[in-house]
This record gives C-alpha cells, sequence and structure tokens, in this order.
C-alpha cells in the first residue's frame, strides 16, 4: 500500500506540475509564437510543458496498470501468481527509458550555458 500511495502521489506532483506550467503561461498571456520560441540550447516553454504532460501520462498510466493487477487479484489466486505480481509492484515505473531519457534531454539542453 505505500508504494501504491507514493506512485499516486508522484502522479499528481507531475500533474500539478504540468496544469500550474499551463496556468503560468495563460496568466502571462504569452503568444504561441513566444511559447515556441528557443533561446540557444533552450527548449521551448511548450516544449517543457510536452515533457512535462508526457511523464506526467506515463506515470498515470503506469499507476492505472498497477492498480489493475491489484484489482484482478483473487482469494483463489496461486502463491506463484501473488509473488509474481508482487514483483511487478515493487519494480521501478515500468517507463520506456528511451522516451524518458529524450524528455530530459530536451529539459536538460537549457541548463547549458
Amino acid at each position: 500500500m505505500r508504494l501504491r500511495a507514493e506512485l499516486e502521489k508522484l502522479v499528481k506532483s507531475f500533474e500539478k506540475l504540468w496544469r500550474d506550467g499551463i496556468g503560468l503561461l495563460k496568466a502571462e498571456k504569452i503568444t504561441a509564437q513566444q511559447s515556441e520560441q528557443r533561446f540557444g540550447p533552450r527548449p521551448s516553454l511548450n516544449d517543457c510543458l510536452k515533457g512535462l504532460h508526457d511523464l506526467y501520462i506515463m506515470h498515470r498510466d503506469e499507476h492505472k496498470l498497477k492498480l489493475a493487477i491489484i484489482s484482478s487479484l483473487a482469494y483463489e489466486s496461486r502463491s506463484d501468481d501473488v509473488s509474481a505480481l508482487q514483483v511487478v509492484l515493487h519494480d521501478q515505473p515500468n517507463l520506456p527509458p528511451d522516451e524518458v531519457k529524450r524528455i530530459f534531454e530536451v529539459i536538460a539542453a537549457g541548463d547549458v550555458w
């Protein structure tokens, strides 16, 4: 249950970051052209928001998958099945490493001066 709560908290944090980013852009009344603008190697504001959205969706879907696995357990489940599911639930989020790396590379490009 602790891991489930931690993953749920992480999903909500990503969603909040993404929604806060959208809110900041709306509050600043930034045009579409400005939100696509890049300064040197830095990503555009839209790139950053898309990266946050992608991370949020990946973690949300992983959370839903794990909840579905938990709800599929029955009292009559074999111990082998329960052990295998326990391993899956304790694993780190099953996110595509290349996709996560690509997102962080886009965002990290903004840290280079």
